[in-house]
Protein backbone atom coordinates (compact mmCIF):
# COMPACT_ATOMS: atom_id res chain seq x y z
CA UNK A 1 0.00 0.00 0.00
CA UNK A 2 1.40 3.43 -0.97
CA UNK A 3 2.00 6.10 1.68
CA UNK A 4 -0.21 9.17 1.80
CA UNK A 5 2.91 11.41 1.59
CA UNK A 6 3.69 10.11 -1.89
CA UNK A 7 0.16 10.43 -3.20
CA UNK A 8 -0.26 13.34 -5.62
CA UNK A 9 -3.21 12.66 -7.89
CA UNK A 10 -6.47 14.22 -8.85
CA UNK A 11 -9.31 12.73 -6.90
CA UNK A 12 -12.69 12.37 -8.60
CA UNK A 13 -15.87 11.23 -7.00
CA UNK A 14 -18.12 8.85 -8.84
CA UNK A 15 -21.48 10.41 -9.57
CA UNK A 16 -23.07 7.12 -9.12
CA UNK A 17 -21.85 6.78 -5.58
CA UNK A 18 -23.11 10.27 -4.61
CA UNK A 19 -26.42 10.09 -6.27
CA UNK A 20 -27.62 12.81 -8.53
CA UNK A 21 -25.44 15.54 -6.99
CA UNK A 22 -22.16 15.68 -8.76
CA UNK A 23 -19.07 17.23 -7.09
CA UNK A 24 -16.55 19.13 -9.13
CA UNK A 25 -13.01 17.81 -9.10
CA UNK A 26 -10.86 18.94 -6.01
CA UNK A 27 -7.56 20.83 -6.42
CA UNK A 28 -4.28 19.07 -6.15
CA UNK A 29 -3.35 18.41 -2.49
CA UNK A 30 0.23 19.26 -1.43
CA UNK A 31 1.56 17.19 1.41
CA UNK A 32 3.14 18.69 4.55
CA UNK A 33 6.60 17.41 3.75
CA UNK A 34 6.54 18.94 0.29
CA UNK A 35 5.41 22.30 1.72
CA UNK A 36 8.17 22.32 4.34
CA UNK A 37 10.76 21.41 1.76
CA UNK A 38 9.66 24.23 -0.53
CA UNK A 39 9.70 26.74 2.35
CA UNK A 40 13.18 25.66 3.34
CA UNK A 41 14.43 26.07 -0.23
CA UNK A 42 12.99 29.58 -0.40
CA UNK A 43 14.66 30.61 2.84
CA UNK A 44 18.02 29.29 1.69
CA UNK A 45 17.74 31.16 -1.60
CA UNK A 46 16.81 34.40 0.19
CA UNK A 47 19.66 34.09 2.68
CA UNK A 48 22.16 33.52 -0.11
CA UNK A 49 20.96 36.62 -1.91
CA UNK A 50 21.29 38.72 1.27
CA UNK A 51 24.81 37.42 1.94
CA UNK A 52 25.86 38.31 -1.60
CA UNK A 53 24.66 41.91 -1.27
CA UNK A 54 26.08 42.31 2.26
CA UNK A 55 23.69 45.05 3.38
CA UNK A 56 22.28 43.07 6.29
CA UNK A 57 25.52 41.77 7.73
CA UNK A 58 26.37 42.89 11.28
CA UNK A 59 29.93 43.78 12.14
CA UNK A 60 31.74 41.30 14.29
CA UNK A 61 31.76 42.32 17.98
CA UNK A 62 35.13 42.47 19.61
CA UNK A 63 35.41 42.71 23.38
CA UNK A 64 37.55 45.68 24.50
CA UNK A 65 40.63 44.79 26.42
CA UNK A 66 40.94 46.12 29.94
CA UNK A 67 44.01 48.28 30.39
CA UNK A 68 45.89 47.83 33.64
CA UNK A 69 45.26 50.67 36.12
CA UNK A 70 48.38 52.41 37.20
CA UNK A 71 48.44 52.94 40.96
CA UNK A 72 50.57 55.51 42.68
CA UNK A 73 53.29 53.96 44.73
CA UNK A 74 53.44 55.58 48.15
CA UNK A 75 56.52 55.25 50.31
CA UNK A 76 56.02 52.98 53.26
CA UNK A 77 58.11 52.34 56.30
CA UNK A 78 59.79 48.99 56.48
CA UNK A 79 58.41 47.21 59.49
CA UNK A 80 59.29 43.66 60.33
CA UNK A 81 56.67 41.05 61.10
CA UNK A 82 57.67 41.01 64.77
CA UNK A 83 57.25 44.78 65.07
CA UNK A 84 53.88 44.60 63.36
CA UNK A 85 52.68 41.92 65.78
CA UNK A 86 54.00 43.87 68.76
CA UNK A 87 52.57 47.20 67.62
CA UNK A 88 49.11 45.89 66.73
CA UNK A 89 46.78 46.00 69.77
CA UNK A 90 45.17 42.78 70.79
CA UNK A 91 41.40 42.45 70.67
CA UNK A 92 41.20 41.76 74.40
CA UNK A 93 43.32 44.80 75.26
CA UNK A 94 41.19 47.06 73.08
CA UNK A 95 38.00 45.82 74.75
CA UNK A 96 39.49 46.37 78.22
CA UNK A 97 40.63 49.88 77.32
CA UNK A 98 37.15 50.66 75.98
CA UNK A 99 35.54 49.41 79.19
CA UNK A 100 37.93 51.45 81.32
CA UNK A 101 37.14 54.59 79.32
CA UNK A 102 33.42 54.08 79.85
CA UNK A 103 33.69 53.54 83.63
CA UNK A 104 34.10 57.25 84.54
CA UNK A 105 30.92 58.09 82.65
CA UNK A 106 28.92 55.59 84.68
CA UNK A 107 30.38 56.75 87.99
CA UNK A 108 30.36 60.48 87.22
CA UNK A 109 28.81 62.43 90.02
CA UNK A 110 26.41 65.32 89.61
CA UNK A 111 27.89 68.79 89.62
CA UNK A 112 28.24 70.24 93.10
CA UNK A 113 26.86 73.62 92.12
CA UNK A 114 23.61 71.95 91.07
CA UNK A 115 23.44 70.08 94.37
CA UNK A 116 24.09 73.25 96.38
CA UNK A 117 21.27 75.05 94.59
CA UNK A 118 18.94 72.10 95.19
CA UNK A 119 19.69 72.08 98.93
CA UNK A 120 19.18 75.83 99.32
CA UNK A 121 15.88 75.65 97.48
CA UNK A 122 14.75 72.86 99.77
CA UNK A 123 15.62 75.07 102.71
CA UNK A 124 13.57 77.90 101.27
CA UNK A 125 10.64 75.58 100.50
CA UNK A 126 10.56 74.34 104.08
CA UNK A 127 10.24 77.84 105.51
CA UNK A 128 7.71 78.91 102.87
CA UNK A 129 5.38 76.11 103.97
CA UNK A 130 5.82 76.96 107.65
CA UNK A 131 5.22 80.66 106.99
CA UNK A 132 2.06 79.95 105.02
CA UNK A 133 0.72 77.65 107.75
CA UNK A 134 1.35 80.25 110.46
CA UNK A 135 0.44 83.53 108.74
CA UNK A 136 -1.42 82.60 105.57
CA UNK A 137 1.05 84.66 103.53
CA UNK A 138 0.59 84.23 99.78
CA UNK A 139 3.41 85.47 97.57
CA UNK A 140 1.23 85.71 94.44
CA UNK A 141 -0.93 88.34 96.14
CA UNK A 142 -0.78 91.82 94.61
CA UNK A 143 1.66 94.14 96.42
CA UNK A 144 -0.03 95.94 99.29
CA UNK A 145 0.79 99.46 100.33
CA UNK A 146 1.19 98.59 103.98
CA UNK A 147 3.32 96.55 106.35
CA UNK A 148 1.59 93.23 105.63
CA UNK A 149 4.73 91.41 104.45
CA UNK A 150 6.91 92.84 107.19
CA UNK A 151 4.37 91.90 109.87
CA UNK A 152 4.22 88.32 108.58
CA UNK A 153 8.00 87.97 108.75
CA UNK A 154 8.09 89.47 112.22
CA UNK A 155 5.40 87.12 113.49
CA UNK A 156 7.17 84.08 112.03
CA UNK A 157 10.48 85.01 113.62
CA UNK A 158 8.93 85.52 117.04
CA UNK A 159 6.42 82.68 117.19
CA UNK A 160 7.99 79.95 115.07
CA UNK A 161 11.75 80.57 115.30
CA UNK A 162 11.60 82.09 118.80
CA UNK A 163 13.73 85.03 117.72
CA UNK A 164 13.50 88.73 118.59
CA UNK A 165 11.89 89.77 115.31
CA UNK A 166 14.44 92.49 114.57
CA UNK A 167 14.69 94.30 111.26
CA UNK A 168 17.71 92.22 110.11
CA UNK A 169 15.94 88.96 111.01
CA UNK A 170 12.80 89.97 109.13
CA UNK A 171 14.72 91.34 106.17
CA UNK A 172 16.92 88.28 105.59
CA UNK A 173 14.00 85.92 106.12
CA UNK A 174 12.16 87.77 103.35
CA UNK A 175 15.32 87.67 101.19
CA UNK A 176 15.40 83.90 101.41
CA UNK A 177 11.69 83.23 100.94
CA UNK A 178 10.35 85.94 98.63
CA UNK A 179 13.14 88.30 97.44
CA UNK A 180 11.17 89.74 94.52
CA UNK A 181 8.20 90.61 96.73
CA UNK A 182 10.64 92.11 99.18
CA UNK A 183 12.10 94.41 96.52
CA UNK A 184 8.60 95.62 95.65
CA UNK A 185 7.87 96.30 99.33
CA UNK A 186 11.34 97.52 100.21
CA UNK A 187 10.22 101.03 101.15
CA UNK A 188 7.83 99.65 103.79
CA UNK A 189 10.60 97.46 105.19
CA UNK A 190 13.04 100.35 105.41
CA UNK A 191 10.59 102.37 107.48
CA UNK A 192 11.40 99.98 110.35
CA UNK A 193 15.13 100.66 110.07
CA UNK A 194 16.39 103.89 111.49
CA UNK A 195 18.57 105.84 109.06
CA UNK A 196 17.83 103.48 106.13
CA UNK A 197 15.63 105.85 104.13
CA UNK A 198 18.50 107.29 102.10
CA UNK A 199 18.92 106.33 98.46
CA UNK A 200 22.31 104.73 99.06
CA UNK A 201 20.91 102.50 101.82
CA UNK A 202 17.97 101.54 99.68
CA UNK A 203 20.27 100.57 96.82
CA UNK A 204 22.46 98.49 99.15
CA UNK A 205 19.52 96.48 100.54
CA UNK A 206 18.15 95.93 97.05
CA UNK A 207 21.49 94.56 95.85
CA UNK A 208 21.63 92.27 98.87
CA UNK A 209 18.19 90.81 98.12
CA UNK A 210 19.11 90.32 94.46
CA UNK A 211 22.36 88.56 95.31
CA UNK A 212 20.68 86.15 97.71
CA UNK A 213 18.10 85.38 95.03
CA UNK A 214 20.90 84.67 92.55
CA UNK A 215 22.49 82.21 94.98
CA UNK A 216 19.48 79.94 94.48
CA UNK A 217 19.36 80.31 90.69
CA UNK A 218 22.77 81.55 89.44
CA UNK A 219 25.04 79.74 91.83
CA UNK A 220 28.71 80.46 92.38
CA UNK A 221 31.03 79.77 95.32
CA UNK A 222 31.38 83.49 95.94
CA UNK A 223 27.62 83.86 96.23
CA UNK A 224 27.46 80.92 98.63
CA UNK A 225 30.15 82.58 100.76
CA UNK A 226 28.10 85.77 100.71
CA UNK A 227 24.99 83.78 101.77
CA UNK A 228 26.84 82.16 104.67
CA UNK A 229 28.43 85.45 105.77
CA UNK A 230 25.00 86.68 106.94
CA UNK A 231 24.42 85.43 110.46
CA UNK A 232 20.64 85.38 110.04
CA UNK A 233 20.84 83.16 106.93
CA UNK A 234 23.35 80.82 108.56
CA UNK A 235 20.97 80.41 111.47
CA UNK A 236 18.07 79.63 109.12
CA UNK A 237 20.03 76.92 107.31
CA UNK A 238 21.19 75.28 110.55
CA UNK A 239 17.59 75.28 111.77
CA UNK A 240 16.50 73.64 108.53
CA UNK A 241 19.33 71.10 108.77
CA UNK A 242 18.28 70.03 112.26
CA UNK A 243 14.49 70.07 111.89
CA UNK A 244 13.49 70.34 108.25
CA UNK A 245 15.86 68.39 106.04
CA UNK A 246 14.75 64.93 107.18
CA UNK A 247 16.27 61.94 105.40
CA UNK A 248 17.53 64.06 102.49
CA UNK A 249 20.71 64.96 104.35
CA UNK A 250 21.51 61.24 104.73
CA UNK A 251 21.13 60.56 101.01
CA UNK A 252 24.57 59.64 99.58
CA UNK A 253 23.93 61.97 96.66
CA UNK A 254 23.57 65.02 98.93
CA UNK A 255 25.16 64.12 102.28
CA UNK A 256 28.58 65.68 101.60
CA UNK A 257 27.09 68.94 100.31
CA UNK A 258 24.69 69.18 103.26
CA UNK A 259 27.61 68.83 105.65
CA UNK A 260 29.68 71.32 103.68
CA UNK A 261 27.08 74.10 103.92
CA UNK A 262 26.24 73.28 107.53
CA UNK A 263 29.90 73.45 108.60
CA UNK A 264 30.33 76.83 106.95
CA UNK A 265 27.17 78.12 108.66
CA UNK A 266 28.23 76.79 112.07
CA UNK A 267 31.62 78.40 111.68
CA UNK A 268 29.93 81.72 110.98
CA UNK A 269 27.63 81.41 114.00
CA UNK A 270 30.53 80.52 116.28
CA UNK A 271 32.46 83.60 115.15
CA UNK A 272 29.39 85.81 115.69
CA UNK A 273 29.08 84.90 119.39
Amino acid sequence: MKSKANISTNIFVDNADMGDDAISPMPKIITRSESAKKLSNDLVARQSSIDSVGSFKKPAFTKPQNKPVETEQRPTMDVSDEEKSEGAPKAKDSIESQDSSEEPKKKRKRRRDVIFKTILRECRRYFQIQLSDLTGFISSKKPRNDDYMYKCMEKFNKEFLKMNGSFEENFYLACLLYPQDLIRNLDHFLQHKQGANSESKRKMYKQTATKIHDTLYKYSHDKLDFFVSKTELSFLFCYFYEKGSGVEKEDPKFADEYEFIRNKCMDRLNRAE
